[in-house]
């Protein structure tokens, strides 16, 4: 508990020192590498899941996996909402461009980590979704 105090303590003498453009400055860089870090995450997570499905694939069942993949990822993602998340997953960038005006840019913690689990879901098993939409949703 004391270190929590202190490393406040340390930050609020700082936060005092620097102006208002320098920490704006700061907390874009910050955002910056937090919003990069996301999208590699999720762009790998769909190149190993979609490694995983097509290793070992036989030519002769190719084209009915190709029609059963994506129905089975978006189960998969249905089931994660339903029963792990139990709320909405945000609408990606018109949910982000709704709560920057009308909710003072305030997005709800779970919508990062939901939206990078569940479209790495949905496009890792071929879905025809994009990643456009969640990358912008965690921040990038």
């Amino acid at each position: 508990m004391k270190f929590t105090g202190s490393l406040k303590n340390i930050f609020l003498h700082y936060y005092t020192k620097i102006s208002n453009e320098t920490l704006i400055y700061l907390l874009s860089f910050g955002l910056g590498i937090v919003a990069g870090i996301a999208a590699i995450v999720l762009k790998y997570s769909v190149h190993f899941i979609r490694n995983l499905l097509e290793f070992g694939f036989t030519k002769e069942y190719a084209n009915i996996l190709y029609l059963v993949y994506p129905t089975v990822g978006i189960l998969i993602t249905l089931l994660f909402i339903k029963y792990i998340l139990r709320r909405k997953i945000g609408d990606g960038i018109p949910g982000l461009l709704f709560a920057i005006s009308q909710n003072g840019g305030i997005i709800k913690k779970y919508h990062m980590f939901s939206s990078i689990v569940a479209s790495a879901f949905t496009v890792g098993f071929g879905g025809s979704v994009g990643l456009e939409g969640p990358t912008v949703a965690t921040g990038g």
